[in-house]
């Protein structure tokens, strides 16, 4: 259960009000998740949903790859809903039943293209170091371009946020 009383939306103020009918019309999955803590702070929503639009439709890290990175972000900072909304995704994006099982397992991969082990190699050293080697770097920058490489981190950062919000409200796994 939330730490999070359920939402009314008749008691909301205007732009509240606004953002969570915007979030029910046009938001995959409505106001669930991470949305229905953001949608409390309306600016917040807004500028978050602008953020993960742009990683649906303009960066140049493909689908697989993307989820990819969410699952082993979600995976390492131990939120439930995020890992397991996303592990269905990360299978229809194309990744091997293989390689996800790996990462929701929390086991280092040993099946996967250069591309998926090297995305796989940079985020878990990401997230357990707080940077990246050189090594990592370079690796991914050789496969994924400067921009690549800057849209991958920003990811791991941006569902690192979305983690800590859905654990710190204690939002429960999609069931």
């Amino acid at each position: 259960m939330s730490r999070l009383a359920p939402l009314e939306p008749e008691s909301m103020p205007p732009r509240q009000r606004e953002a969570y009918e915007d979030l029910i019309a046009n938001q995959r999955g409505g106001v669930r998740g991470p949305f229905g803590v953001w949608v409390r702070s309306p600016g917040l929503v807004i500028a978050l949903r602008r953020l993960m639009k742009f990683y649906y439709e303009e960066s140049v890290i493909t689908e697989d790859i993307r989820e990819l990175a969410i699952i082993i972000t979600t995976r390492h900072m131990g939120a439930a809903y995020a890992y397991s909304a996303h592990e269905a995704q990360a299978l229809a994006s194309g990744l091997t039943p293989a390689l996800v099982a790996a990462v929701m397992t929390g086991e280092t991969p040993t099946e996967g293209t250069d591309l998926e082990l090297c995305v796989y190699r940079y985020c878990t050293e990401l997230l357990e170091t707080k940077k990246a080697s050189d090594a990592a770097y370079q690796e991914a920058f050789t496969l994924l371009g400067e921009k690549g490489v800057v849209d991958l981190t920003a990811l791991v950062g941006f569902y690192t946020a979305i983690s800590l919000t859905l654990n710190a409200f204690e939002i429960p796994p999609v069931t």
